[in-house]
């Protein structure tokens, strides 16, 4: 892939600002403060965009919106390895939501949904650590993963595009899909929970399905007692006495004023009378004494026949029956309250049991999960999570063999480079996965021993060799942003050769203030 052309409408000090690249090598040149890191910048956002608001420093998006006030907007155009023309259009918002990008080929204007990221083929992170070299700044910093990942892949014999980074995040993926390593969620713990809610739920429904049954009984006997004291209830109302005793009160109060006083009639007063002149005729021994004496017995007998006993014994016999009656209103008064008080608590607890039985019966009537399926599903998600875990650790011990595997490429090519540099004088360095870097001299020393501009042109050296390996021949351009300000000039002259050597194979871009470059490299671009 190459950068064919740039075209800002507005970022940072320029505006409608049109540049033209060709492949090989193009040197842009500027004095100080002319714009050269800016339109690196420019590149860089129209690649990843223009980064968003938060944060300790600007993003670019602040960093860059012209005086003017207008917002940061370009494009730039490439053409890929399979020759498309690619325009790339971006247009910053307030902020990153409202931003406008749209991919397109710039011959037909068809869009394109693609990331601008994919076309370059690295992330943000690893643009400034391989392809493009600002100023004093060759070393590496921060996170090295993608670039070890993309090498580990590339050394092993295998298609960069399948890297271990997305295979461990493919994995990470359903493993954190399945369960989290830290807190809560994941489906195996969905799962898990819901096993375990279905399970508290039977043995909830076994103990109500047996509550149900003795409630079954409970209710029969219930509704048998309701029944029994209901016909006890009726049947005691049935013999209800009241009117009878009321009857027999008539009755007797009729009786007792026709029964005749005992003792006091007519007759037996004569009788009484017949007796006394019979004792008197006796004490005078006179004539007629024998006469007294069957009248006496006459009048006696005809006075208790007057008297009629038997009406005086219906009335006893009727003061009986009522007062029988009235002792068996009483008893009986009794038993209805409490058939009635009875009957009253076997419906209230008959209603009651009814109620619960059909509380219980909803219950055991909502549906609830299957235990056996959720048991079969959280062995198959147990056993996926196991075959994952131990997916991911075979690949991380294969990642770190594969690690050692390019270490040595690396070092041979960027050897290679560093010896062009200095003129043979250091024949090979070390760099290891962290790209730590040694010179070997009677033995291997560390680059903090050694001068800035050395340094400087180790890194530049592992940095080329980096692009290499990552990207071949000709996919991918180099962005140098004053990389030689503390090289010699012996040196500095090396290094342009061993760029224009590299232009060949892929395109360079050198922005530059050094005035010596332009008559030598027939500068592309010069910057006021």
């Amino acid at each position: 892939m190459i950068i064919t052309k740039l075209e800002i409408i507005s970022f940072g000090k320029f505006s409608n600002k049109v540049m033209e690249f060709s492949d090989g090598l193009n040197t842009i040149f500027g004095n100080n403060e002319s714009g050269k890191s800016t339109i690196i910048c420019f590149i860089y956002a129209m690649f990843y965009g223009f980064g968003d608001n938060r944060g300790k420093t600007l993003s670019f998006r602040e960093k860059y919106t012209p005086w003017s006030g207008d917002a940061c907007e370009g494009k730039i155009t490439v053409l890929t390895d399979d020759e498309k023309n690619i325009c790339i259009y971006r247009k910053a918002g307030n902020v990153k939501k409202y931003d406008i990008l749209r991919v397109y080929d710039a011959d037909t204007g068809e869009e394109y949904q693609i990331n601008p990221e994919d076309i370059i083929g690295v992330n943000q992170d690893t643009f400034f650590k391989t392809i493009c070299i600002k100023q004093l700044s060759s070393a590496f910093e921060g996170n090295n993963d993608e670039i070890t990942q993309k090498l580990s892949n590339i050394a092993s014999g295998g298609d960069e595009a399948l890297n271990y980074e997305k295979a461990q995040k493919i994995l990470e993926g359903i493993r954190r899909e399945i369960q989290p390593q830290r807190g809560q969620g994941g489906e195996l713990t969905s799962i898990t929970n819901k096993l375990a809610e279905a399970q508290r739920i039977q043995i909830a429904k076994s103990s109500l399905k047996t509550e149900l049954q003795s409630l079954d009984a409970l209710v029969t006997q219930t509704e048998n007692e309701v029944s029994r004291l209901s016909k006890k209830e009726s049947y005691l109302k049935d013999e209800d006495c009241t009117l009878e005793i009321a009857r027999l009160q008539g009755r007797l109060e009729e009786m007792r004023k026709k029964a005749p006083q005992k003792g006091n009639t007519p007759y037996s007063m004569a009788g009484l009378l017949c007796l006394v002149l019979f004792a008197v005729a006796m004490f005078i021994d006179s004539n007629f004494t024998y006469l007294f004496l069957p009248l006496s017995l006459v009048f006696f007998a005809i006075g208790f026949i007057k008297r009629n006993p038997s009406a005086n014994n219906n009335v006893k016999d009727t003061e009986a029956k009522l007062q029988r009656l009235i002792e068996k209103k009483e008893i009986s008064d009794k038993e209805k309250e409490a058939v009635s008080k009875a009957l009253d608590e076997a419906k209230k607890r008959l209603q009651e049991l009814k109620i619960r039985k059909e509380s219980i019966s909803l219950s055991l009537s909502e549906e609830s999960a299957d235990t056996d399926t959720l048991s079969e599903k959280k062995k198959r998600l147990e056993a996926k999570l196991h075959a994952v875990t131990i997916s991911m650790e075979a690949l991380k011990r294969a990642h770190e063999n594969m690690q050692k595997n390019f270490t040595p490429e690396l070092n041979k090519k960027a050897s290679e480079y560093f010896s062009h540099i200095a003129g043979g004088k250091y024949s090979r360095i070390f760099c290891d996965k962290e790209f730590g870097v040694m010179i070997e001299t009677e033995l291997p020393r560390e680059s903090g021993f050694f001068s800035g501009g050395t340094v400087d042109q180790l890194y530049l050296s592992v940095r080329l060799a980096l692009t290499d390996m990552l990207y071949g021949d000709g996919s991918c351009p180099i962005l140098l942003d004053q990389p030689f300000l503390q090289y010699d000039k012996v040196r500095k002259e090396r290094a342009i050769k061993l760029l224009e050597n590299l232009s060949h194979k892929r395109q360079v871009l050198l922005f530059t203030s050094d005035e010596s470059l332009i008559s030598a490299n027939k500068a592309t671009e010069i910057l006021t």
